[in-house]
Order: C-alpha cells, then sequence, then structure tokens
C-alpha cells in the first residue's frame, strides 16, 4: 500500500502497529522566531498547540503548578494549582472556575519587533498575554495574577517521529523561571512546550498523545551557587523515546536509555529509576499535581543525578504517566 494512498485514505482504527511509526528522531534545536508562530510547518505537518507550563515555588517552600494551552485561533485548557504535599493528599485550586480565560486568542507575530503575541481576541487584553521571543517568554494571567518571566536554560529537545499512516513533531525547551504570582515572588522551572501534526489531528488525536507517550519526565535542580541541571525523558509504545540533559547550558541527547517505574497499589508513581547514556537519576514523588484528564495524571517530586552528591536548593519535576 502506497505512502501516499495510506496518508489520504480514512484514518484506520487507533489501535498501534508498526505503520504508524514509533521511531524516535530525537536532536538539539534552538528555535528562531518563526519556529514558534502558528504557521511554521515542519514536514508539512501543522501546528496543534503551544503549552507555556510553569512549577515555581516561594520562600517558604509553597509550589504552584500553572499551564496554558493555546492554538492557532483559541485557548481551551489552563491548569493552576497549589500543590499539597504528601502522596495521600489532593491539590488545591489557585484559582476559581473563569479566572484564567478561555475562549478565541489573537495570536500574531511582529517580526519588526522580534516578538509573537497572543493574548484574547475581542475581550480583556489584561486576562492574559504569552509573549515570545527566541528562548524568552513573558506570561502574564488571570488578570495580572500570574507575572512570570522564562529564560531558556540551554537548546531545546526536539524530535520526529514518522509513520506510513502519521507523522507527529515535539519540542520541548526547558527554562528558568521567575516572577511573582499574587504578588508573593516565586522561582523555579518551565518549559513551552509545542506539537505539530497532520492537518485535520488535534493533539489529543495524535499518534504521540494517543498512541505511543507512556511515560513523561521533566525536570530542574537549582544549587547554592545557583548552577543548575535539567531534564525531559519520554518514552512509550515500541520505538518511542527521546532523552535530554543540560547541565548549566550545555546539553545532550541520551542514545541509550532505560527507565524503571515503580507504582503504587492505587497506579501513582512510587520511584522510577533513569539511565540515560552514562547518566543515572533517581525520581523520588513528593505530591500528585491537579489532573484535568482522565487519560493523564502527573507527580510531582525531584529528579537526582546519583554523581552529584551536591544538595539542591531547589528541586523541580513533573512526572506525567499515561497507561495504554
Amino acid at each position: 500500500m502506497s505512502l501516499e494512498y495510506r496518508r489520504n485514505s480514512v484514518r484506520p482504527s487507533t489501535v498501534y502497529t508498526p505503520e504508524w511509526g514509533s521511531k524516535t528522531i530525537a536532536y538539539l534545536r534552538t528555535p528562531t522566531l518563526y519556529e514558534y508562530f502558528r504557521t511554521y510547518t515542519p514536514h508539512g505537518l501543522v501546528s496543534q498547540g503551544i503549552w507555556v507550563v510553569a512549577n515555581v515555588m516561594d520562600a517558604t517552600g509553597q509550589k504552584y503548578n500553572l499551564f496554558r494551552q493555546y492554538k492557532s485561533m483559541e485557548t481551551a485548557m489552563t491548569v493552576s494549582s497549589l500543590e499539597v504535599k504528601g502522596l495521600d493528599a489532593t491539590s488545591k485550586a489557585l484559582f476559581k472556575p473563569g479566572e484564567m480565560y478561555l475562549g478565541r486568542c489573537w495570536h500574531e507575530i511582529d517580526e519588526e519587533r522580534g516578538l509573537i503575541e497572543v493574548k484574547p481576541y475581542l475581550a480583556n487584553p489584561n486576562a492574559f498575554s504569552v509573549t515570545i521571543r527566541p528562548q524568552h517568554v513573558d506570561w502574564k494571567d488571570a488578570n495580572g495574577r500570574v507575572d512570570l518571566a522564562f529564560d531558556a536554560l540551554g537548546p531545546a529537545l526536539e524530535y520526529y517521529v514518522p509513520g506510513l499512516i502519521e507523522d507527529g513533531m515535539y519540542r520541548s525547551e526547558p527554562m528558568r523561571v521567575r516572577g511573582a504570582i499574587d504578588g508573593t515572588p516565586v522561582s523555579g522551572y518551565g518549559v513551552i512546550d509545542a506539537a505539530w501534526g497532520a492537518p485535520g489531528c488535534d493533539w489529543v488525536q495524535s499518534k504521540i498523545f494517543a498512541l505511543l507517550e507512556k511515560y513523561w519526565i521533566v525536570w530542574l535542580n537549582v544549587y547554592d551557587d545557583d548552577s543548575t541541571d535539567t531534564g525531559i525523558y519520554c518514552c512509550g509504545t515500541d520505538e518511542f523515546e527521546a532523552a535530554y540533559y543540560c547541565r548549566n547550558g550545555e546539553a545532550m541527547i541520551g542514545r541509550h536509555n532505560h527507565l524503571d517505574v515503580r507504582h503504587a497499589a492505587d497506579g501513582f508513581i512510587q520511584s522510577a529509576t533513569l539511565q540515560m547514556d552514562d547518566q543515572h537519576f533517581e525520581f523520588t514523588p513528593d505530591a500528585r499535581v491537579m489532573q484535568v484528564a482522565s487519560m493523564v495524571s502527573w507527580a510531582s517530586g525531584k529528579v537526582l543525578n546519583t554523581a552529584d552528591k551536591r544538595t539542591p536548593v531547589q528541586s523541580f519535576c513533573w512526572f506525567e504517566y499515561m497507561p495504554k
């Protein structure tokens, strides 16, 4: 069956077969301005969404988990929660329903000023705004209650997953975050992520989300000399896998990796170990992150490089897991 026919015929049942394609081509990339924009079409794929994500902490140690997803013409998903320590506890909502704008958005590029602006369309312009320059993001939300600045910690992880039935591409750019929530100074980590897929296929319908992903870990440690290490690791069905580690701006792609995850009786993450080439890491959970969909869950905690005997002054991690 020809490639052209398969890609233009009715999409088959979403049961994984090798024709979907899972072999993952992962590499480092520093995006240009246009590569953050809604009309960028790598490999002929179209934008499925961009996520601005922050996991930050105030001076008392209280952690906040926030993200906003936006697309070409709308923003339809947000998370805002206060972490409650303890694996038996439930995180608390930070904002009431409606306090983070959902609806149509204005999403335009200004090449003269070298930026992209995303904000409400024909609505209160102060409800939220995301301003992107290469490797820098300013995010304001909930009518000023969120005011965060993101600066890249190194190049982004980008990966391409070709297949006979469907191609997919994803980029994750880890960032150091500083700013304020409700006027309280906070700092921590964040990512600006972006996904591309087949025309007419949303992210939740894409093979990466619906068929391939099982585990997705993103983390940052900050030490007393302000040095950092950060990582990204995702894996799942068949050959799907991408690994990234960055220490003080020096990044690498892991080529020989293994993840071992242990679950508690209720399915929550109990612990995990990760080998990425010659680097070894251990994950320890300390809280549950608010769940917004039945298919995906998140654990908060820390990922430490076992060869580094220093104790971080700040540790952040989102551990996403999806049963298949």
